[in-house]
């Protein structure tokens, strides 16, 4: 057997993955669009959006984006993004593992921070880590996508029934996997459409991301250069206090850790 034939196959079933996982970003993002946060979930992205002010995890983002042609405020959209990413890379997926293991953060986190390493935004609340976690991986000898639910120690009952649309929705992308264009409008419907999706407000869709923390929200426009008057105003609150929030989120910052 040539061996790097073997290899070649090999690189390109770990790229489809990625591809793969890329595409499903947007499924997410309409799925986030349908339903409201949890406080799970809303306690994370604060954590997160914590964390993001690191300058160890800037630095870290910075350093994969000039690596793999990244552009250094992430792409526009999901077909600018697979417009760089048609190319089997090998060194991607472990350069991206490697810079979560040097930085300590937990594999749970790979989709939120590879999210913000290519669109330099912060993920919507579907893609922040969840007590169970579902993911595509290609089997090793078939090459065809396999599904895995993985539970731990934290997962409740409750958490596989939150989960169970989601679970769906990547059956249904398991059996469209190999044949289907995942950018379709047809394939993207079918993939995000039941019965319990339907019962959710309409007017939430409209819904913009809001109710900041006064402190992070303090903190930002202190690094945009805002003077304390100014802040006070934007947040509502009295001048004395915009120093004490600025200070509390520095000590957030300086705490914050993904596992």
């Amino acid at each position: 057997m040539d061996h790097n034939v073997f290899e070649t196959d090999s690189i390109k079933l770990q790229w489809d993955t990625v591809v793969n996982r890329i595409k499903l970003y947007e499924k997410y993002l309409q799925l986030s669009s349908k339903s409201l946060p949890t406080k799970k979930q809303l306690v994370l992205e604060e954590r997160f959006i914590a964390y993001s002010y690191k300058a160890e995890f800037q630095e870290q983002v910075k350093s994969l984006r000039a690596l793999h042609n990244i552009p250094e405020l992430g792409f526009d959209n999901l077909n600018h993004a697979l417009k760089v990413f048609n190319v089997p890379e090998e060194s991607y997926q472990s350069d991206l593992e490697n810079a979560l293991d040097t930085l300590d953060i937990d594999e749970r986190w790979l989709q939120t921070i590879e999210y913000y390493l290519l669109y330099n935004n912060i993920p919507e609340h579907e893609l922040m880590p969840k007590s169970v976690a579902i993911k595509f991986r290609p089997n090793e000898r078939s090459g065809r996508q396999e599904l895995f639910i993985q539970l731990f120690p934290e997962t409740q009952k409750k958490d596989i029934e939150i989960e169970w649309n989601v679970i769906k929705m990547f059956i249904s992308m398991l059996e469209l996997s190999n044949d289907a264009d995942l950018n379709t409008e047809k394939s993207r419907k079918k993939f995000i459409e039941n019965e319990n999706l339907k019962e959710f407000n309409k007017l939430q869709r409209k819904k913009k991301r809001t109710g900041l923390k006064k402190k992070r929200r303090a903190y930002e426009l202190r690094m945009e250069g805002k003077k304390y008057s100014e802040i006070a105003k934007i947040i509502k609150c009295d001048t004395d206090q915009v120093s004490a929030y600025i200070l509390r989120y520095k000590k957030d910052i300086k705490k914050a850790t993904l596992n």
